[in-house]
């Protein structure tokens, strides 16, 4: 390594701002400059990178071509003009490119952040995070009408289904309408107040004032590609955990940039958040600079998003992921009360941890509420780098509010964890019953709704027989022995208890997890 290298950073983003920070703090004599295509530098910001950090910042200049045996870049800046420069080590931070709708560009949609949405009918169009989040930020922001046009008839698919389900009833509570099965709408001009006119691929249309694409993005490396820098399996940036690529002195970091699962060591993930696009910055900017024991460890996928009286956060792996990488999987609903309180099942987080059965450590975790969740996200998310299963998370002496619950949410969380870990009771989930009565039409498992007779003519699953919790030991005949039983009651605890009745007089027994609060599908009402 040069002692005194010439470093470019090609990206303006999170992570080349972060590459070039990281890069001048390894090293205050190297001569580094960060090249970004658009113009997201305010001249005082530019001046501000010059002057404390003494790096060179080259805005509206497009970095067109590599060529890593000649180490050099061609430039081609906002008049045409074209220049090259060459460098002793390349961070490529080149960021993702979207998707847009057909008939629409970045001029013609806004983001929530730059447009006045207060009183207007907004369309976001996508599904998954970026589009709940913009949701969540049009909800807080005073929107009139909120509508989300999902391409096919997942809203929320980093989210098993009966949680996707729990979020997209607080939002319709809202007045937001998702709009499913629409593909990948056009966008034309409407009119009068309306200036945009969605075409759904059936032929409906919807009119919108503002225009949120949030439909998927794709890593920008056409750059990389072109030089010869290797793609992974998600069609980023194959990069080791120096963040070094396969081209000798050339580094990716960013959303164009794989990287390591956190959870499963041995394959790569594509994460495009801010965390790791900072994290994954600084260590390719250290290595650049010269650092020899700088490692991006990876990521969890670690999301939350927060507003309108809503908060909904989710790492790791889900229940589907897990099984269909053959993990022996357990899972477990919690439905603690958030710190400070609040008693009503309303108020409740529904926390879903999904975990290894032999060994109990954590796969991920899900968590729908009012507050609190960055709470039980950010105590999960140590917890598995950590490396502490889930026994460990329980024993944790979190604080809890002295007018608030006895147990903080997380700690409540993992305690009903453990207890489904540990075998005191067998669960099911929601997807999982579901898929269970399907199938076992002949012999179907026995359905008990344990909830008191004040829950009759609430909401229940269809084949369910009520026998109230006070109820069960006199009424314990009237089970049938020789076929499984799972029982259910609101949130799952009452179900518990009855679970620990029915389990000591010799019965296979299961609790539905999280109850009734959490079963998203098809009920009867008495």
């Amino acid at each position: 390594m040069v002692a005194n290298p010439r470093i470019l950073i090609v990206g303006g983003g999170a992570a080349g701002r972060a590459a070039a920070a990281r890069a001048r703090r390894q090293n205050d004599l190297a001569e580094i400059m960060l090249i970004d295509r658009g113009l997201r530098f305010s001249a005082s910001d530019a001046s501000a990178i010059r002057s404390r950090l003494a790096i060179d910042v080259k805005t509206g200049s497009e970095v067109v071509a590599l060529d890593p045996k000649a180490k050099k870049v061609r430039i081609v800046g906002v008049n045409g003009a074209e220049s090259t420069e060459s460098y002793d080590a390349l961070v490529l931070a080149t960021g993702t490119r979207p998707t847009s709708p057909s008939g629409t560009n970045a001029a013609d949609s806004r983001s929530i952040a730059g447009a006045d949405v207060r009183g207007k009918r907004v369309a976001i169009l996508g599904c998954g995070f970026i589009a709940l989040d913009a949701s969540i930020r049009a909800l807080s922001d005073s929107a009139s009408d909120v509508r989300v046009f999902v391409p096919d008839s997942t809203f929320l698919p980093d989210f098993d289904d009966e949680m996707a389900a729990l979020v997209e009833r607080r939002l319709t509570a809202q007045n937001v309408v998702v709009v499913r099965g629409v593909g990948v709408p056009s966008v034309s001009s409407g009119r009068g107040q309306y200036p945009f006119r969605i075409v759904c691929n059936s032929g409906e249309t919807h009119d919108a004032e503002v225009v949120v694409p949030a439909l998927a993005v794709r890593a920008d490396v056409e750059l990389a590609t072109a030089a010869g820098v290797k793609l992974g399996s998600t069609g980023a940036i194959a990069v080791g955990r120096r963040m070094e690529t396969n081209v000798a002195d050339v580094y990716a970091a960013g959303a164009c940039a794989e990287s390591p699962n956190a959870i499963l060591m041995y394959e790569a993930t594509w994460e495009p958040s801010l965390g790791s696009a900072v994290r994954s910055g600084h260590v390719a900017g250290a290595n650049a600079a010269g650092a020899t024991n700088d490692t991006f460890d990876g990521v969890l996928a670690t999301r939350i998003s927060r507003g309108a009286g809503l908060e909904v956060g989710s790492l790791g792996l889900t229940e589907r992921d897990a099984v269909d990488r053959h993990f022996d999987v357990v899972i477990a609903h919690a439905l603690p009360r958030p710190i400070g309180g609040g008693s009503a099942n309303e108020a409740r987080l529904v926390v879903k941890l999904v975990l290894d059965k032999m060994s109990g450590w954590i796969l991920g975790v899900q968590a729908v509420g009012t507050s609190s969740i960055s709470h039980v996200i950010d105590v999960f998310a140590t917890a598995i780098v950590g490396g502490m299963a889930i026994d460990k998370v329980a024993q944790l002496d979190l604080a809890a509010f002295g007018k608030g619950p006895s147990w903080s949410p997380a700690s409540e969380s993992a305690r009903v964890g453990e207890n489904a870990q540990r075998g005191f009771v067998d669960t099911v989930s929601a997807v999982a019953l579901r898929r269970e009565l399907s199938e076992h039409s002949k012999q179907p498992p026995i359905i008990i709704d344990v909830r008191a007779s004040a829950h009759r003519g609430r909401p229940r699953i269809a084949t369910a027989v009520s026998i109230p919790l006070d109820e069960l030991r006199s009424r314990i005949d009237e089970i049938a022995v020789d076929r499984p039983v799972i029982v259910c009651s609101e949130t799952g605890r009452s179900a518990y208890v009855a679970a620990r009745i029915l389990s000591q007089r010799n019965r296979e027994v299961r609790i539905l997890s999280g109850g009734m609060t959490c079963w998203p599908f098809e009920v009867a009402t008495d």
